[in-house]
């Protein structure tokens, strides 16, 4: 007997490892188990074709979200998806534990995400009850000195955590270190809807921000920014519904547009 080898150049689509795209079927493995063959491979570049990618725990690759530390190792690593208005990465309702991600990575040299729409699904939020729970789940953590990112097309939808997007170094303990500033990144062309931090006695939470940044010589442009929840919801917290939480030096914030938060950014 024989057997067929599969032979192809660019990216690795995650309907060859049994993705759907259906929002039915948990498509978490079949995703973690591309990046893993795009490393193993030297392709480096992920391909996602149009439909409804279901997570039901969303697919953290390497540092502290779920345990696979694959993408780590994969320098260049790119994840492109069909177009924004095709491509929808959703969270499950049983995703609700802190620090799961779509995308998780500590100390990568070159990182792009484009094209994807992050939705973590409304429902969750509902469900939401726990007065000391902290819904802080980013759809992309980028950790521990890591350069080259580029991030841009992309939708954050339904984004009832804290910090949809979240680049800044931290400890094996979770702390901030100053030294872990990032390098070279760029957020471009990115759209920030419905941002709150959870729910907490069934009323929607407001301490939270957009993105949330330890970085030098980079930049955030032409992305837009709307809580969709009145200001008047708010509470007096100086830091509440800030679009953009960064620190750093040589940064830059140009041509993005606010709506319905508290500060531009800090």
């Amino acid at each position: 007997t024989g057997r067929w080898i599969r032979i192809y150049s660019g990216e690795i689509s995650v309907k060859w490892f049994g993705a759907k795209g259906d929002v039915v079927t948990d498509d978490r493995s079949a995703i973690q188990a591309t990046i893993r063959d795009s490393g193993d491979s030297g392709v480096k570049s992920v391909y996602f074709p149009a439909g409804t990618y279901l997570c039901e725990l969303a697919p953290g690759i390497g540092g502290i979200g779920v345990s696979d530390s694959a993408i780590n190792t994969i320098h260049g690593f790119s994840a492109i998806g069909a177009g924004e208005g095709s491509v929808t990465l959703k969270l499950g309702l049983t995703s609700d534990k802190n620090f799961q991600s779509f995308f998780n990575c500590n100390g990568i040299d070159g990182l792009s995400i484009s094209g994807i729409t992050f939705d973590f699904n409304a429902a969750r939020a509902a469900t939401r009850v726990d007065v000391n729970y902290r819904f802080h789940n980013p759809a992309i953590i980028v950790q521990g000195q890591s350069k080259n990112i580029y991030i841009h097309d992309c939708t954050f939808t339904n984004c009832y955590v804290d910090q949809p997007l979240l680049v800044a170094g931290f400890t094996a303990g979770g702390s901030l270190v100053d030294a872990d500033f990032h390098d070279n990144v760029r957020l471009e062309n990115l759209t920030f809807t419905k941002v709150a931090e959870g729910v907490v006695n069934n009323t929607i939470q407001e301490d939270c921000s957009a993105i949330f940044m330890y970085a030098k010589n980079s930049i955030v442009t032409n992305c837009n920014f709307d809580s969709e929840i009145p200001l008047t919801d708010l509470n007096a917290d100086s830091r509440g519904r800030t679009a953009i939480e960064m620190y750093g030096h040589n940064l830059t914030v140009t041509d993005c547009s606010f709506k319905r938060f508290r500060r531009a950014h800090i």
